[in-house]
């Protein structure tokens, strides 16, 4: 059967707006790169975008989540040029285009409205922190999401910290995942950041929190209720100014160990 091709950019007005109601928002998505007429029809539809995520790993992963259950997803090496991956129209269209990883961002921020990614995720090993940091340039973030699965020294701690030092202040929350050195710990600690988060098996104590200098905190680790204690006494003699919010996790809960020496009530 031979295949007839049609300008959808021929149809009027008010029938365009009915055919882009019958496409997915991935297709759309794909259409908007189409030309700068394209680009600016969908943008005109003032369709709702969830979430922009970008993985940085191997390969990277930008992902662009329409709703619930529907999803698009671009591999690029760690470069942000375009990877080798599944055949299809999507990839045929964006290959042609010669787009990187950086293109496409800046394509989803103006067609979709938004003015943040809204997560990084940075899994595993760094060799050159430069990389990402120019794919990400000044562009802020909702959640820095950082994941180290391999054995830390000294030269991967520096990678990290230079990443940190960049965009750490730039984000609504920082969430660390499996960090292991005494050293890295105490240094995230006293950032002056918004909100950083501990995976809930990431070890911290009282002597850790000391360093405390976020405006807000949690950790799902457990800490006993003496150690607890220990920082709440520290907080309310000033020791921690810019802090406004902090949520822990106490094992085997003892109020009178607590709040020994700690004026506070319960609240309704």
């Amino acid at each position: 059967m031979a295949h007839v091709a049609f300008n959808l950019l021929h149809l009027p007005a008010k029938t365009l707006r009915n055919v882009f109601q019958l496409m997915s928002h991935s297709e759309l998505f794909i259409f908007s790169f189409a030309s700068i007429c394209a680009k600016r029809l969908v943008k005109s539809m003032n369709f709702e975008m969830l979430e922009l995520d970008l993985v940085y790993s191997r390969p990277c992963k930008l992902k662009i989540s329409f709703g619930e259950h529907e999803e698009f997803i671009i591999e690029f090496d760690e470069f942000g040029t375009l990877s080798k991956q599944e055949p299809s129209d999507a990839f045929v269209f964006l290959i042609a285009y010669k787009l990187d990883i950086r293109d496409c961002i800046n394509h989803v921020l103006e067609v979709y409205k938004i003015s943040k990614l809204h997560t990084l995720k940075v899994i595993g090993a760094i060799n050159n922190p430069q990389n990402l940091l120019k794919i990400i340039g000044k562009l802020d973030l909702k959640v820095l999401w950082i994941f180290f699965n391999f054995s830390e020294n000294s030269t991967t701690i520096s990678v990290y910290r230079e990443i940190l030092n960049h965009l750490g202040a730039r984000c609504d929350v920082v969430s660390i995942y499996n960090l292991s050195i005494d050293i890295s710990i105490q240094y995230l600690l006293s950032r002056d950041w918004n909100y950083i988060n501990l995976a809930p098996y990431q070890p911290i104590s009282a002597d850790y929190l000391l360093s405390l200098n976020s405006r807000k905190f949690s950790s799902g680790k457990a800490l006993s209720s003496k150690e607890v204690n220990i920082f709440l006494r520290h907080w309310i003699r000033g020791s921690h100014p810019n802090l406004e919010y902090i949520k822990l996790s106490v094992n085997a809960v003892d109020r009178e160990i607590i709040f020994k020496n700690v004026p506070y009530y319960l609240a309704d």
